[in-house]
């Protein structure tokens, strides 16, 4: 399990996931479904969660997030799992209202440092767990 290998399969497949977040958020019509290729199951439910949470308060998130770092936090080559720190650039990423109007706080920061776990190394690669990080930032 080289980390180069690892941070190769896992940063296209996190981008891809948070693309499909974007546009699933921005339609109540798409089903979250779209999610399954990315993500474990108890990973679908925490994203399902989050969206049915902004789609309730008429928002949805608007733009793009980018991967600006990377860091290799710990992996398990016998488990087949993994754990990045990724500092995300949110500078392109809004929420807006139902009338298109920007409604991100003006406190939050333009990036953010989360933790996912991925699994399912090599052959089904998926994420497990995406959080933020409370720990020292990587950005």
């Amino acid at each position: 399990m080289d980390d180069s290998e690892l941070l190769t399969a896992a940063v296209p497949l996190f981008d891809s996931y948070i693309e499909t977040v974007v546009l699933v958020s921005s339609d109540t019509t798409t089903d979250i479904s779209v999610l399954r290729p990315y993500v474990t199951e108890a990973s679908l439910e925490e994203a399902r969660q989050v969206i049915q949470r902004l789609h309730a308060r008429g928002q949805r998130m608007d733009g793009r997030v980018e991967v600006e770092r990377t860091v290799l936090q710990e992996k398990s080559p016998q488990a087949g799992t993994f754990t990045l720190l990724i500092c995300e650039d949110l500078s392109d990423m809004r929420v807006v209202d139902d009338q298109g109007e920007d409604v991100t706080p003006s406190s939050r920061s333009s990036s953010s440092t989360v933790q996912v776990s991925f699994t399912g190394w090599p052959d089904h690669l998926r994420i497990d767990r995406n959080v933020k990080w409370t720990g020292a930032s990587v950005c």
